[in-house]
């Protein structure tokens, strides 16, 4: 198509997001790599595929790969208009170290996550719904209490009508 720089990362990040959804993982993480050498560091786009590169990885490669993709992540600073991006993005890697029971990765994610919730000030927008949902999930999983997980998702559901996305509204419930 000609496209290059950032703009050819931005297609390869939508193709990497097409094949993670059609359970092509392989190839999703190998269009998400090639979109991340691509992407401007921090940018909305490179918070949303190392998100999706990040979840993709739990459990098909090496268990380092991952983590480099973690550290990557909670060592960046997002740009400013990316911040629901990157809330997305350590959420969507909170959500896949808490499935695989890794409670090491899990709290550094958390702990980044909930810096930079509480560092912004706001919690609108899907990505902060979603940090509101890996956060309860943590708890369900590491430190359970019932009520403050209920908290997490009723709120998360708040976020996630408002920004009228049926999809994770039902993920939330």
């Amino acid at each position: 198509c000609g496209a290059s720089g950032e703009t050819k990362g931005m297609l390869f990040g939508l193709q990497a997001w097409t094949c993670f959804w059609v359970s092509e993982i392989a190839e999703a993480q190998r269009l998400g790599l090639e979109a991340l050498g691509l992407l401007r560091r921090g940018s909305g786009w490179w918070c949303r595929i190392t998100g999706l590169v990040g979840a993709s990885m739990i459990g098909i490669t090496k268990d380092t790969d991952t983590q480099v993709i973690a550290q990557i992540l909670i060592g960046t600073r997002p740009e400013s208009s990316a911040h629901d991006n990157y809330l997305e993005a350590l959420a969507q890697l909170l959500l896949s170290f808490t499935r695989s029971l890794d409670r090491d990765w899990s709290k550094r994610l958390l702990v980044k996550l909930e810096q930079v919730l509480s560092s912004n000030g706001r919690r609108d927008g899907c990505g902060a719904g979603l940090a509101l949902v890996a956060q309860s999930m943590y708890l369900r999983s590491f430190d359970p209490d019932p009520w403050r997980q209920l908290g997490l998702l009723h709120e998360a559901q708040g976020q996630f009508t408002i920004a009228e996305d049926r999809r994770l509204l039902v993920i939330s419930e």
